[in-house]
Parts: C-alpha cells; structure tokens; sequence
C-alpha cells in the first residue's frame, strides 16, 4: 500500500504514476501588507478578496490507478444504453493548478487526447481540486500559508469534510462555506493561477477547445510564477496564445468575478482522494499517467464513442489494434 510520511512537500502519486517525480519545493517569503489597501501586494489582496484567500492542501494524491471509494461525479451519470450514436462522450476532469500531476495529465494525456480525438469528446474542467476554506464544522487553518511552495499546514481530513459539507455533494451548504480563506495545497499561487483557469474558461464561454490552450500554456509556465510581475506576464502570454481577451482574463483573476466563479467551480467539485480525478461517462479513469494504456483516457474515450453507437474513426481504431 502506498504510504504518505505526513507533510510531505509533493503530490503523491499512484503506482502507474510513480515514476513522475514530485514538484520541487520553492521558498519564496508571502507577500505582506503595509497598512495601504491600494499598496497590498497582488497575492494579499487576491488571499483578502477569496476569503482571506490562506491556500493549502494535502498532496495531490494523484491516484493513477486506483479509485476505490471514488464517488463519480453526478453530473456526468448519463447512461451509455440510452446514449444515441454520434453522442461525444463526456469527460469531467477536477484538480487545480499547483498540483503537478494535475498538471502533467493537462499538459500530456488530456492535450493529446484533444487534439487526436477532439470531435469525440466534451470536456468540462473543474478548476478547484483539494482547495477548502476553513468553517467551523471541519476547521482547518490559511495560517502560515507561503507564497509559492508547498503549504505544510494543509489538512487532507478538513479537505475531505469541507467537500461533504461544502462541495457538490452538499444540497444545502454550510452558511460559512466560504467565509474564510482559500487553502490551497500548493502555495498562494496555487488559488492565483486556478483562479485564472476558472477566469478562462469563463471567457471563452465554456467551450473547451477555446480555453483549454490557455489552461495548457498556464500548466507549462506555472513554476516561473514566482511574483506579481511573472503572473501577470504569464497571464498575458496564455491568453494571447488562447486567442482570450487579456484584459478580461487579469481582471477577472484578480478581481470579484474571479472570486464568484471559484466558488462556482467549488461547489460543483465532487467527492475525490486526489487530483487529477477524472471521470469518463459517469466512469473514474484509473490511469491519468498514460494516453493509450488499457486504462487510459484514449482507450476509455474509444470505449464510450463504440459502446454509444459511434462511428468507427482512425485515432480509435488504432487503440483496438484494427489498423
């Protein structure tokens, strides 16, 4: 069984995704106010504007071949039997910005699948993953939080709890869901660039193949967000690539709506031991570490498109071995 020594600075992975290594822990000091509400630096008034945006998490745990106990997300239950041919399968995929296997999945597996198989799958990113807020039911603390490493006061158990209570599986959320600050596992800049995420996808009006570019491109230049001056270059970079309107993008991030909309995201995450949690037709993937694996998210794209009555394509019948 895998084992996790307490603290531990990394998202820890399953078996099939060992061998992917743990993200770097950087130092940099959190950012402090002098007094001056116009003078606080970005990351305060973003930690002040969510809540008192304290950011924390527990590793990833980024199960790649293990789902047990996994709830699957509700909104993504329809039934393959009633499905009708040519139906796109539909993938829901949960983790946040600062968790490197989130961002591998991002940057690798799902991008191929995307570009290869794009006509067959809808895709909906649910930029929130292990981040919580403290409440009075489950606690928890932002206190401590730094600015762009691993938060060692992350609590995996508050997480699990602010979820039940908070999250998609709460019909009726506790009145102080969001009263407190972000926590979030992977630092300040962790809730900064999932906010963005969030922000993205907002603009882009929800279509998946306008602002998963800038989730991508964001993925990639996340460990050289160590300021306020690399953030905002990095948001600039990605939404130019994205084809996103800039100043819609940092606004939003740094403003009220970029607030409202991780709320959004927050509330429609479900129940998950880690991140990236991925689910395909109602289905969690047991392999996020591999495209085409027997439990990876081409082969089970593929399985989904032809037990919906889909047509035969290339890209799928290569994963059958048929070319």
């Amino acid at each position: 069984a895998l084992r996790i020594p307490p603290l531990l600075p990394a998202c820890a992975p399953g078996p099939m995704a060992a061998d992917q290594g743990a993200r770097a822990a950087r130092s940099v000091p959190l950012l402090s106010s002098d007094g001056d509400t116009a003078a606080i630096p970005l990351a305060r008034r973003m930690m002040l504007g969510l809540g008192t945006t304290g950011l924390a998490a527990l590793a990833c745990w980024g199960f790649a071949s293990s789902n047990n106990g996994i709830v699957p997300a509700p909104a993504a239950t329809a039934s393959l039997s009633a499905a009708v041919a040519g139906r796109k399968v539909r993938i829901d995929v949960y983790g946040m910005a600062g968790c490197p296997y989130t961002r591998a999945f991002v940057e690798g597996p799902l991008s191929e699948t995307i570009d290869v198989a794009d006509q067959l799958v809808e895709l909906n990113l649910h930029a929130f993953g292990n981040s919580y807020h403290p409440t009075r039911q489950c606690g928890g603390t932002a206190d401590g939080m730094p600015y762009a490493s691993y938060f060692k006061g992350y609590n995996q158990s508050v997480r699990e709890c602010w979820d039940k209570t908070c999250g998609a599986a709460a019909a009726t959320p506790a009145e102080d869901c969001f009263s407190g600050p972000l926590v979030c596992q992977h630092g300040t800049t962790d809730g900064m660039m999932t906010t963005a995420w969030a922000c993205a996808k907002d603009s882009a009006g929800h279509v998946a193949q306008k602002y998963m570019p800038f989730v991508r491109c964001a993925s990639l230049r996340f460990l050289g967000v160590t300021s306020e001056h690399t953030f905002h270059q990095a948001l600039s970079t990605c939404a130019a690539i994205a084809g996103l309107d800039e100043k819609e993008v940092i606004d939003c991030t740094l403003g009220p709506s970029g607030q409202e909309l991780l709320r959004k995201e927050a509330r429609a995450t479900v129940p998950h031991s880690g991140v990236p949690y991925v689910v395909i037709d109602g289905q969690p993937l047991g392999d996020t570490g591999c495209v085409a694996c027997g439990d990876g998210i081409m082969q089970k794209v593929c399985e989904s498109w032809r037990a919906a009555g889909g047509r035969a394509t290339p890209a799928c019948e290569g994963i059958f071995g048929l070319i």
